[in-house]
């Protein structure tokens, strides 16, 4: 700040109305004190901000009356005393008190005052008045209200720190349940492997007693011409195939479950293998033949190198699901090539189901209220195995409403992943 020139003697009273006029039309609160700490102007914007009129407050020493409780020094007052030291380590040494980096011999602060309003944070900065020779002669000091900017910084400050602890609270919470989850997929993993070792155990217990079943109903059905024990036996035996699918089907989910299931891979001819599939069928079911439509599309892969024997059971499957639901109506299996992927399509002549039976007609042993799909239901494991064994070859198999009726199940297996 430049050092105000004092005027002479004879000139103090134009001077001092000089400076009356200039702090006047100053929009900046701010007042002005002389060597006797008596009040000399007080502005509108000092009577605006404080509430005091420059009647009330001109030829007084109550300029502390604004801002506290108590008669204390102002910042202007501590400059015209001229202590540094009071200004540094009195009364406001807790108030951040620093120089000016643009006045002279100025310092300036901020502080919070409950007295104004509703309380208000002021910026104020006090700067000396000198005489031609040098010696102080007075204070002027500014003020700005700076509450509006100091609330968003605090309501910033909350914020963040809001934020700080509710991210550290989740962080632990997220901590905590991916140990839990960790501990219970690992539990998981463990009740999964002893499945699978029962049922593996379970299956190979149940093996000879089932082969002996197999052997003596069937040398029954050779033996025997009486019509009704020979079908009765042919009942027996085709039980005793069903629980021993269902019993490898276990086995094999199981494995896949727990993460024990490897692919064998070997060539096979995916069109062989669909065919000998129908082949299968139409002498099983030789007595009660449903029609079963069967069709290549040009450019479908006649070889491919992956696991033949999952394949081989994805179809029989697929196939033996179409062919319950049907009965006797035609069944439409399609081979295709759809980009880099084989796509075998099986479409069934049930009734369509709706997007509920959809969604669950691969889960064990699901039932949905829907006629057709509690059907299927009946395979047992045998759809949701046939899913997971899609998967675990890198493909897909999904189900949705054929073109012309039914409902189409698509066995899409990328050839890049089995050639």
């Amino acid at each position: 700040m430049n050092r105000t020139v004092n005027k002479p003697k004879e000139d103090a009273a134009l001077w001092d109305e000089h400076l009356g006029k200039i702090l006047g039309a100053n929009p900046i609160p701010c007042f002005a004190i002389d060597s006797q700490h008596v009040i000399t102007h007080w502005n509108r914007g000092c009577e605006l901000l404080l509430g005091r009129t420059a009647d009330e407050m001109i030829g007084t020493r109550c300029q502390w009356q604004p801002f506290y409780p108590a008669q204390r020094d102002t910042l202007a007052d501590c400059i015209v005393n001229g202590s540094i030291d009071d200004i540094l380590n009195g009364v406001y040494r807790n108030k951040k008190i620093r120089p000016s980096p643009t006045i002279e011999a100025a310092y300036e602060a901020e502080d919070f005052f409950p007295g104004l309003g509703d309380g208000k944070w002021l910026h104020f900065t006090a700067a000396p008045l000198y005489d031609c020779t040098g010696k102080v002669i007075g204070a002027i000091e500014n003020l700005q209200d700076v509450t509006r900017q100091r609330n968003i910084e605090i309501a910033l400050r909350r914020s963040h720190d809001d934020l700080e602890s509710l991210v550290t609270a989740r962080t632990r919470e997220l901590a905590d349940k991916n140990e839990a989850l960790a501990k219970a997929l690992e539990r998981q993993e463990e009740l999964d492997r002893a499945k699978a070792q029962f049922l593996a155990a379970v299956s190979d217990e149940l093996k000879s007693p089932l082969d002996c079943i197999l052997g003596l109903s069937d040398l029954i059905r050779m033996r025997n011409n009486d019509p009704e024990i020979t079908h009765d036996a042919r009942q027996i035996q085709d039980n005793a195939n069903k629980l021993r699918v269902l019993l490898s089907d276990l086995v094999a989910m199981s494995e896949i479950t727990a993460g024990r299931a490897q692919l064998n891979a070997s060539p096979y001819n995916p069109i062989e293998t669909v065919q000998m599939v129908i082949a299968g069928y139409r002498q099983r079911f030789a007595e009660n033949p449903g029609e079963i439509l069967f069709s290549v599309e040009a450019g479908c892969p006649e070889m491919l190198f992956g696991d033949a024997r999952r394949f081989l059971r994805n179809i029989e499957a697929l196939v033996e699901n179409a062919l319950q639901v049907s009965g006797s109506a035609p069944v439409n299996i399609s081979l295709a090539r759809k980009m880099d992927a084989l796509q075998v399509t099986v479409v069934d002549s049930g009734e369509v189901m709706d997007d509920k039976s959809r969604e669950t007609i691969f889960e064990h042993f699901r039932h949905s209220g829907h006629q057709v799909a509690d059907a299927m239901a009946g395979n047992g494991i045998r759809l949701a195995l046939a899913r997971a064994q899609a998967l675990m070859m890198g493909g897909s198999l999904i189900v949705e409403a054929g073109a012309e009726g039914g409902n189409a199940f698509v066995f899409t297996l990328p050839i890049r992943a089995t050639s």
